[in-house]
Formats: structure tokens, C-alpha cells, sequence
């Protein structure tokens, strides 16, 4: 798979640090309740780099999620500590590095602990290789497993799919075999998001529209691709402005106020969790 595509569907890191926090952070004393918690569970702490300010969010986001595949070791919830485990080593392999002013005591500290999580990423990707899950099996997918993208495809047009992100990732596989069917799927994700902030509102949501824009502008369909970037406006998106947009996709004035006035009702459906997909159908059909 392409890294392109790969991103898709790539956890966004800050945001899952950040969710799976926020119960933390409304407590008065974080530190107290996590240090509590490693006297009471020491195998969930020891290897860590623990009294280190360096990745501090990132390791006891980390050791919260560890306790909780303890007291329920489901693939989903193995599955969150897998990404957090990812998190906190991507923080640590950083950290590890810093030499400034850091004694070398902390450094080898570091390095355990860098080694530590990696030994962990090893094991619960061997523990979730035989998951059933579409979330899991679209992760092995994207680590480069061809059975796990055999198993992924063969649920496409099944309810298992039936989410923005895991639609986006089986848009990904057609991006470049089918632009017209990946265009199809794009529209379709966007069906299953329910309006409610998150990581599929910031990351899966412009994705998908993004990807509408470009897909449609490499098949050279200049009135949906210039519709879906300004539905990317309408919901304040990082895409081309009006004006470049009109020097980009030429028509007639009466075509772009009909789909600018389109634009806005969709992108109001969209952010409310109100769209459908016979709100574009007449110009959404597979060649």
C-alpha cells in the first residue's frame, strides 16, 4: 500500500493520547493515582521510564491502558494499548537520543524502556494476528500482511465495514485500481459519520473529503471535484479557495451557484451527521 494511503487511516497520535486521557486529566492529582497505581501492578510499570518528565502524557496514557487489557484482555481493548504502545515508542525513540544536558543514567534508562515497548508492540501484534476484527485486520493490512488484505477485501459490502475509517481504508486499496468505485466508497463513509466530535470528525471526515476532491480531479470530472473542494471550504478544510477554484474548474455561472448552493447544504449535513447519499446520488454513479 502506498504511505498516501497508509495515512488514511493512521492513528492520529495527539488525539488518541488525548482521548484516552481525559479521564486522567480531570483527577486532581495524576500523578499520585498513577504512582498508586504502578505500587499496586508493578509488571505494568517497571520497564518504563518512570520519574522522567520525557513522555510522561504518552507513558501514563499507556499504563492506564495496560491496566484495563488486564482486567479485560478483549482484542479491541489489546488493540488501544497496541496504538498507545506505538505512541509512547515513537515519543521515546526521540527521547532516548537526548544527550544535552541528560545524565547517561537516564539515557540507558530511556533505551530500556524504548526496548521494553518495542518487546510489547511484538507481542500484542502477535496476540491480535489471528483477530477477527475489521479494525485489526485493516492494521495488519497496513503493516504489509497480503492475507490480511484478502481477508479486508472480502468484507467489503458487508455491515463490518460500516464505519467512516474502515471505509476509507477499503477506498485506499481502489484509489488506484478503480477511481470511479473509490470515489463511490468515499461518499459512502461519510454516511456513517454521526455529527459527534472526535477523531473521525478531525481526521476520517476531511480525509474523505479531500480525497473526493482529488480523485474526481484525476478523472477529470471538474464539477464534483469542484463541488466536494467546496464543501472542503463550506467546513473550513485545507483545500484550493473559491477563487483559485473557479480559475481551476471553469463554467458556467449558473452550474457553480447551483453546486456552491449544493456544497453548503451538504457540508451542513455532513457536520451534523444528517448526510446521505441521495443527496449526490445523481452525480455519484459508477461508470
Amino acid at each position: 500500500m502506498r504511505e498516501h494511503d497508509k495515512g488514511i487511516y493512521r492513528s492520529n497520535y495527539k488525539c488518541v493520547v488525548l482521548l484516552l486521557l481525559f479521564a486522567v486529566a480531570a483527577c486532581t492529582d495524576n500523578h499520585r493515582s498513577t504512582t498508586q497505581l504502578c505500587n499496586a501492578n508493578t509488571e505494568l510499570c517497571e520497564k518504563l521510564n518512570m520519574n522522567d518528565n520525557q513522555c510522561k502524557d504518552e507513558r501514563m496514557a499507556l499504563i492506564w491502558q495496560r491496566l484495563e487489557s488486564k482486567e479485560n484482555p478483549k482484542d479491541m481493548v489489546k488493540f488501544a494499548e497496541l496504538k498507545l504502545t506505538k505512541i509512547y515508542i515513537r515519543c521515546m525513540t526521540v527521547s532516548a537520543q537526548i544527550q544535552t544536558t541528560t545524565l547517561k543514567e537516564k539515557l540507558s534508562k530511556r533505551s530500556v524502556a524504548l526496548f521494553h515497548a518495542k518487546d510489547s508492540e511484538g507481542r500484542l501484534e502477535k496476540e491480535l494476528q489471528e483477530s477477527p476484527l475489521p479494525e485489526i485486520i485493516l492494521y495488519r493490512w497496513s503493516q504489509g500482511d497480503q492475507k490480511a488484505l484478502e481477508q479486508y477485501l472480502r468484507l467489503e459490502d458487508t455491515p463490518y465495514l460500516d464505519s467512516t475509517e474502515l471505509q476509507l481504508g477499503l477506498a485506499s486499496y481502489y484509489v488506484d485500481k478503480d477511481k470511479a468505485h473509490a470515489a463511490y466508497i468515499l461518499v459512502k463513509a461519510l454516511t456513517f459519520y454521526d455529527g459527534e466530535p472526535g477523531e473521525e470528525r478531525d481526521k476520517s471526515v476531511p480525509e474523505a473529503i479531500k480525497s473526493l476532491a482529488t480523485n474526481y480531479h484525476a478523472l477529470g470530472k471538474i464539477e464534483n471535484a469542484y463541488f466536494w473542494a467546496m464543501v472542503g471550504n463550506y467546513l473550513d478544510l485545507p483545500v484550493a479557495g473559491p477563487k483559485k477554484l473557479e480559475f481551476m474548474y471553469p463554467m458556467e455561472p449558473e452550474t457553480r451557484d447551483t453546486l456552491d448552493e449544493l456544497a453548503n447544504e451538504v457540508s451542513k449535513s455532513i457536520n451534523s451527521g444528517s448526510f446521505t447519499f441521495s443527496m449526490v446520488e445523481h452525480f455519484t454513479e459508477e461508470e
